[in-house]
């Protein structure tokens, strides 16, 4: 698209700036408007810039730049859109959350922003909302019973992948402390909009929640704790029992990230889950060869995690016993390449963390690690030293 030449950086007394900030609210031209924000956002970066934001907004309201974005500017709609909202990014930098939703303008230029289908338009919306997080807690709690915190969450759910994952960062964001998180689940309406997710249709609606409320609760045993009274984590346990094979599989690569952390090893020993995995390697390895490597990648994370009582988990769970059959096999099941490969490597997780060194080095599973060298093909071969190397290096 074309552009101005030769564009200030941000001397506040340009006359080109000067001129237009004079005439922008009138300008009709796509060319003439894009060209114009070309050089207003110009003259935001830099050293002046606090002065000419001022400039700015004498002449040109934010309820301008705001129509700017939900007009149709024929092909030069995504050019404009980029650059309103640069301008608008950098006006907005310093405007509390709270002064902003004070104005029903404004408030309701940013609902419409967090219902827009374009990425670039709700990023700017979130941006807004992710200043949550550093003003008082009052701001949040206002705003848990507005149609702003319905549209963050359920931006969650959007098909488009860009919007959905920069939804789900603010939803992190503006639950960043107990007390944040503990305001959150406390109001029933906000718990409701939680759970629709959990309860979506959509496996990934459902995969992409789940992951922010194991991060969520992977930060302290309290924030497990509100978690698991609300039962927003049921949803974790349930899919281990799905049908559906990558849903279980998914889960269990929630949980290799959620038990790598304190509260998370916790939660997998209290509610029961090591115990059905540990079924699953019993009973199921030879049907879910996808599971059972997700497994083995779990049972590395947990033995390399310095947050994690590994031993003390191994003693319950005979996890080293699990992870050698997953290894080596037995004479009811054979596994592949890959799972041998997997499998490898968390075993060189596990012994290679100093806390675990002397434990494992007793263990029936090094035995049979040291065992598998001759039979393996060279391909695997490389993985199986690349294994010992990281246990030697403890």
């Amino acid at each position: 698209m074309p552009s101005v030449q030769n564009t200030p950086t941000n001397n506040s007394n340009s006359p080109q700036l000067q001129d237009i900030l004079s005439t922008f609210t009138s300008l009709t031209d796509s060319i003439a408007i894009n060209d114009a924000l070309l050089v207003i956002d110009r003259a935001l970066q830099g050293t002046n810039a606090s002065i000419i934001g001022g400039q700015i907004l004498e002449s040109i309201p934010l309820s301008h730049l705001f129509q700017l974005l939900q007009a149709d500017h024929g092909d030069d709609t995504e050019y404009i859109i980029d650059r309103t909202c640069s301008v608008l990014e950098s006006l907005l930098r310093e405007q509390p959350f709270n002064s902003l939703i004070q104005d029903p303008l404004m408030s309701g230029a940013l609902l419409q922003s967090l219902n827009s289908p374009s990425p670039r338009i709700h990023a700017l919306g979130l941006a807004q909302v992710d200043k949550i997080s550093n003003e008082d807690i009052s701001v949040l709690r206002s705003t848990l019973e507005s149609d702003i915190f319905k549209a963050t969450v359920d931006g969650i759910a959007s098909e488009s992948i860009s919007i959905a994952e920069r939804s789900k960062q603010t939803f992190l964001k503006i639950c960043g402390t107990e007390e944040r998180l503990a305001a959150v689940i406390d109001f029933e309406g906000s718990v409701h909009l939680i759970q629709d997710l959990t309860n979506s249709r959509n496996s990934v609606v459902r995969m992409r929640i789940i992951e922010a409320l194991t991060e969520l609760a992977g930060r302290s045993h309290e924030s497990l704790d509100a978690l698991q009274k609300t039962n927003l984590l049921d949803s974790l346990k349930d899919g281990l029992t799905s049908a559906d094979i990558l849903t279980r599989f998914n889960v269990i690569e929630i949980l290799s990230e959620f038990g790598a952390t304190e509260a998370g090893s916790e939660f997998l020993d209290q509610a029961g889950i090591l115990t059905q995995i540990a079924n699953v390697v019993e009973n199921e390895a030879d049907q879910d060869s996808l599971g059972a490597n997700a497994i083995a990648k779990l049972y590395g994370k947990l033995g390399a995690s310095d947050k994690v009582d590994f031993i003390s988990l191994d003693m319950k769970y005979q996890i080293l016993a699990q992870l050698e059959k997953l290894m080596v096999g037995d004479d009811d099941f054979e596994p592949d390449e890959l799972l041998k490969t997997e499998s490898m490597a968390s075993f060189g997780l596990v012994g290679g963390n100093v806390q675990n060194i002397e434990w494992v080095s007793q263990s029936h599973c090094a035995q049979a690690f040291i065992d598998l060298l001759t039979s393996l093909p060279r391909d695997l071969k490389v993985a199986w030293y690349h294994s010992l190397a990281q246990i030697l290096a403890c």
